[in-house]
């Protein structure tokens, strides 16, 4: 009986002290086995497939007229004729969940109103577009950048104040008949930055800011 229980004994001793000798000698190729140990019993016996990680879908570009309209007629009422640098890629804000876009963010007084432009723009928070040039009223006045060529704010480029830094779009958000459209915008100018959600009413004169609302951040 002595000498069985010795022999058990070591055998547990084995079966303790050479996996930790191992997992110090190689710690990654032991936390590699124990993760892929964990997928493999998951995948077994909790039935949840294996999956390769999900890569973002490419962006494609945006082709919305009435999108290109709406940020035309956005920069001629809160910029003018100043040109301005606009992020040439459109994308969530990562600040912002597509969760917190709802009516709760807007004046009370036009929550029923825009509604149904807000659900569509939150339909589309996710995705991945880029801006097209010649799509803007006015061209010329929209300087479109890549992140990598994104400005910062710098007195000396001869841009005016307000149009220093650059701005950021998202896709435009429209009621069922496009008369009313919600479009988020960040501001940024290298050392203050800015978002919100504009409203904007479309009448026979065109589209036109209707108000604003606090859905986005403040640094």
């Amino acid at each position: 009986m002595s000498k069985r229980l010795t022999a058990f004994a070591i055998a547990i001793l084995v079966c303790v002290i050479v996996p930790i000798v191992a997992a110090n000698a190689f710690p990654d190729e032991t936390w590699s086995a124990i993760s892929l140990a964990q997928d493999t019993w998951n995948a077994i016996f909790m039935h949840q497939r294996l999956e390769p990680p999900r890569e973002l879908a490419a962006p494609v570009p945006y082709i919305d007229a009435d999108g290109y309209a709406v940020m035309s007629a956005w920069k001629q009422l809160w910029a003018g004729q100043d040109v301005v640098f606009v992020r040439r890629d459109i994308a969530a804000d990562p600040h912002v969940p597509v969760e917190e876009l709802g009516a709760s963010c807007l004046p009370a007084g036009l929550r029923y109103e825009y509604r149904p432009a807000m659900q569509d723009l939150q339909s589309m928070w996710n995705k991945r577009f880029v801006l097209l040039q010649g799509r803007f009223s006015q061209p010329e006045k929209f300087m479109l950048r890549s992140n990598s060529e994104l400005p910062v704010n710098d007195p000396r480029t001869g841009i005016r104040p307000n149009a220093r830094g650059y701005f950021a779009f998202s896709a435009v958000g429209f009621n069922r008949s496009r008369s009313r459209a919600a479009i988020y915008v960040i501001h940024w100018d290298g050392r203050f930055g800015t978002s919100e959600v504009f409203l904007m009413k479309k009448d026979s004169k065109g589209w036109r800011i209707e108000g604003n609302g606090n859905c986005g951040w403040i640094t």
